[in-house]
């Protein structure tokens, strides 16, 4: 894609994304943490060179981490593959950002 970067740097999209990630309709969250592990090896190099993502990453990791707690073994389940799949393909810029 040409226009990757133009697209990844456009945080509203991503911020309405990280909306669904804890949207109260099981569905709809275990969507989108289901899409988040699927975009993650695309979007995971842009991370570290992209500020705004930066942000976008820490209001996603809050977002899942209310999962963890959750009473759903399904929300439970997806939001730990998720921390999984973060911390293998954004890495160091994950563990950079509570520094």
């Amino acid at each position: 894609m040409r226009n990757d970067r133009a697209a990844i740097s456009d945080t509203k999209v991503l911020g309405a994304f990280v909306g669904r990630t804890s949207d109260i309709n099981f569905k709809v969250s275990v969507e989108a943490m289901e899409t988040l592990v699927t975009i993650l090896p695309t979007l995971s190099p842009y991370f570290s060179s992209e500020a705004s993502l930066k942000a976008v990453l820490y209001q996603l990791i809050n977002s899942l981490m209310s999962h963890l707690a959750s009473r759903s073994e399904g929300h439970r389940q997806h939001a730990k593959l998720c921390f999984e799949e973060i911390t293998k393909y954004i890495g160091g810029c994950f563990l950079k950002l509570f520094k």
